[in-house]
């Protein structure tokens, strides 16, 4: 019996599936060659700051605070530049090689060749890259995808579970074996090894996605494309809004650490261990639930089931602060870890034009991430202190909840005015 011919759409499958493994295969060793660096660089910066902890402090403080300011600049730019006749490709390129002198000027600082000053401006451009590089690809997986935009969450979500996930796991305990047997410089050249493949991957092996059938969208104004999804229309807007209100949960960093040791009474093998386990549970629940969730109810429905369980989880660690409940309530919320991956589909599906400006939609969404962030993080951390004396330290979970439960009301609401719509 013949088998019948390729059809074009069985093509663009193919390719769209070629590119995303070797795409996401270099995004996953960009990310665990950086994430080795993290258990030396506190050290490192430590020796160049004369062992001053508080100094330390107030430098690593300042990375999150800087990067998230740098990145609401970049990320926009970026995904013009990449929605332009420059294409993805070439920032995705630059990204690595910033990356790869990030871990060249640890390197340098562990040998006294650069000072705590020069040590501070890479590391900040090596983690504005690693983000920036994170926002391109998954603009570059709605390139790949243009054609079935189904398959859009489902990969994206491989992306976010390969280099926070997986990453997250792997590179923190290779770098520390590594440190242990060969110290801070061992760490140092397989970071730039690992670096250094990288960025020859992703210029060599990784094409531009959707070659020859990427449609270049008119460039506008870049500093304010997060602005613009409140005006294209309802359905976008109160996307948006859900993905404003989600991402002030994301804040709660700032109170996870000082949570685990202040009332888990966690040490640095506990603390090792949560990393362990949250890493675990974002890999698996990005590589095993978001897809099927998407192909039975819907991109938007898988959404909204996403931040219904978001919301609950966080009402469980409100009130209960025992880590084998909020273990339970980290399984019960893992849906709504795909969400970022699922609102990349529904930004394409509820832009108004035919031809979405994919690099600015992604952009202008991690911006919104970036701004709840810097909106939340300070207030929970203060709400954290406050509460923990007076026997709540949950507060800031509740918070959390009420905000999940408005991206939920917000996601609903965007639902009913594409439905309108069609």
């Amino acid at each position: 019996m013949c088998k019948p011919p390729k059809t074009t759409e069985m093509d663009a499958d193919a390719a769209a599936e070629h590119w995303a493994k070797r795409a996401l295969s270099i995004g996953l060793l960009r990310s665990v060659s950086g994430m080795v660096l993290t258990p030396v660089v506190p050290g490192i910066l430590k020796s160049a700051l004369g062992g001053d902890q508080a100094r330390v402090a107030m430098y690593q403080a300042d990375w999150i605070f800087y990067g998230s300011a740098i990145q609401l600049i970049i990320g926009p730019v970026c995904g013009a530049i990449g929605d332009g006749k420059l294409g993805r490709k070439p920032i995705l390129v630059a990204c690595a090689l910033l990356q790869a002198l990030g871990a060249c000027a640890v390197l340098a600082a562990h040998e006294g060749l650069l000072g705590p000053l020069q040590l501070w401006s890479a590391w900040l451009l090596r983690q504005v890259a690693t983000v920036a590089a994170m926002t391109t690809t998954s603009a570059s997986i709605s390139d790949a995808y243009a054609h079935d935009r189904t398959k859009i969450a489902k990969t994206a979500a491989r992306l976010g579970g390969m280099q926070m996930g997986v990453g997250m796991l792997l590179g923190p305990a290779l770098g520390a074996t590594i440190a242990s047997k060969y110290g801070p410089r061992g760490t140092g050249v397989v970071a730039i090894l690992g670096g250094v493949l990288a960025l020859l991957g992703q210029l060599v092996l990784v094409p531009e996605a959707g070659a020859g059938t990427r449609t270049k969208t008119e460039v506008k104004n870049p500093f304010v494309a997060p602005l613009r999804l409140f005006s294209e229309g309802a359905p976008l807007r109160y996307l948006a809004c859900a993905s404003l209100c989600q991402a002030l949960c994301r804040g709660e960093s700032a109170v996870y650490s000082p949570f685990m040791v202040d009332i888990w009474g966690a040490g640095p093998k506990g603390l090792a261990l949560t990393m362990t386990v949250v890493g675990a549970t974002f890999a698996a629940s990005q590589a095993l639930l978001v897809g099927p969730l998407v192909k039975k109810f819907g991109a938007a429905g898988a959404l909204r089931l996403g931040y219904a369980c978001s919301t609950l989880q966080r009402v469980i660690w409100s009130y209960y602060t025992h880590p084998g409940v909020m273990l339970v309530g980290l399984a019960l919320g893992s849906p709504g870890f795909g969400a970022d991956s699922i609102i990349q589909q529904l930004a394409l599906d509820y832009h108004p034009s035919s031809t979405p400006p994919r690099g600015e939609l992604a952009a202008s969404f991690s911006s919104l991430g970036t701004l709840g962030v810097l909106a939340s993080s300070k207030v929970l951390g203060g709400l954290f202190a406050w509460g923990a004396p007076l026997g709540w330290p949950g507060a800031p979970f509740a918070v959390g909840a009420a905000a999940s439960f408005c991206a939920f009301s917000c996601a609903s609401l965007g639902a009913r005015a594409k439905a309108k719509t069609a």
